[in-house]
C-alpha cells in the first residue's frame, strides 16, 4: 500500500508544479497594413474659416522624406518632418477596417516636451494597396488670425508612400 501511496504522491507532484508559460508573440500576418514606416507624398486639402471657403483643393506635392510617419503595431507612433531635425510627435492609434483615429499626441524638441493641446482626429482609410495608401481626415479648431479667433475647418486628403 505504501509503493501505491508513494506512486499517487509523485504524479500528484509532477502534474501540480506549474511550468512557466511561453509569451506568445503578435501574429505578424494579423498586424494591420499600416504598421510600418510611411512618407507623405502628397497633401491635396480645403479649408473653411467660420463656414466659409477659404481654400479649395490645394495641391501640395512633397518632397521626399519630408515627413515620416511610423505606425507601431502596439498602437503607438511617431511623426518627424525630416531626419534631420529634432523635433518630433509621438502619438496613440486605434485602427479599424476604414477609419484610424491618432490621439494623446505629444511634441518633442530633442528631449524636451513642449506644451500643448491637440486635437484628436478621426481619418477614413481609402486605396491602402501595397506600399501606397490615401486617408482623408477632417478636422475642426479654432485659430486666432491675427484679428480674431475663428473656427478652421480643414479636409486633407494624405496619400502616403511606404518608406523601405
Amino acid at each position: 500500500m505504501k509503493k501505491y501511496y508513494a506512486l499517487v504522491v509523485v504524479v500528484l507532484l509532477l502534474f501540480s508544479t506549474s511550468c512557466k508559460k511561453e509569451e506568445k508573440q503578435p501574429d505578424q500576418s494579423k498586424q494591420h497594413p499600416i504598421v510600418g514606416k510611411w512618407i507623405l507624398t502628397n497633401v491635396l486639402y480645403t479649408e473653411y474659416e467660420d463656414g466659409r471657403l477659404k481654400i479649395k483643393d490645394r495641391q501640395e506635392e512633397l518632397p521626399l522624406k519630408l515627413n515620416i510617419v511610423e505606425y507601431k503595431s502596439d498602437g503607438t507612433g511617431r511623426s518627424q518632418l525630416n531626419e534631420n531635425t529634432s523635433y518630433y510627435t509621438l502619438f496613440d492609434y486605434v485602427i479599424s477596417d476604414t477609419a484610424l483615429i491618432t490621439k494623446n499626441y505629444r511634441v518633442y524638441d530633442g528631449d524636451r516636451l513642449i506644451p500643448g493641446s491637440y486635437p484628436t482626429y478621426t481619418s477614413s482609410i481609402k486605396e491602402l494597396k501595397g506600399d501606397k495608401w490615401t486617408v482623408y481626415t477632417e478636422a475642426s479648431f479654432e485659430e486666432w488670425n491675427g484679428t480674431k479667433t475663428v473656427t478652421v475647418r480643414k479636409i486633407n486628403k494624405n496619400t502616403l508612400s511606404r518608406l523601405k
